[in-house]
């Protein structure tokens, strides 16, 4: 079985799991707290409505749409962790082109070349945005 993490907005995600290939896929949508860490309560809570032992999981895929560089780095390591305690290789396609399905066909054929566990690295694809406060001091430096 492959489990999947698809995050489509910067606060839409769903847990996607494949059991065998072509099969109806199981489904959990949810939406992403500030912190990130959340998405291993709504792991659980998928996985005990499915009935599914999380031993089971043969790999790991994280597309991922739209994010902030902060979201991504989080939960490529919360998905890096839980690949490398399962002992299970990871594939990602981060701010892909194109369609989800492209982008599933694509991370499934980089997870099918790996054999093990080997950690994904976040990238992020998108212009940074830094904003810097317009408050006005209300202090002196006195030198």
């Amino acid at each position: 079985m492959i489990l999947i993490l698809s995050v489509t907005k910067k606060n839409k995600a769903a847990w996607i799991l494949e059991k065998e290939a072509g099969a109806k896929l199981s489904r959990f949508d949810f939406e992403l707290k500030q912190d990130s860490g959340g998405c291993l309560l709504y792991l659980d809570d998928f996985f005990k409505k499915e009935k599914i032992d999380l031993t089971k999981i043969s790999g790991l895929i994280f597309l991922l749409l739209e994010s902030g560089l902060t979201q991504a780095k989080v939960l490529t390591a919360i998905l890096n962790t839980l690949a490398w305690q399962l002992s299970v290789p990871i594939a990602a396609d981060f701010y892909y082109q194109g369609s989800y399905q492209q982008a599933l066909v694509k991370a499934k054929k980089d997870l099918a070349a790996k054999k093990s566990f080997a950690p994904i690295s976040a990238q992020y694809k998108q212009a940074v945005d830094i904003t810097f406060s317009k408050k006005k001091r209300n202090y002196k430096i006195i030198a």
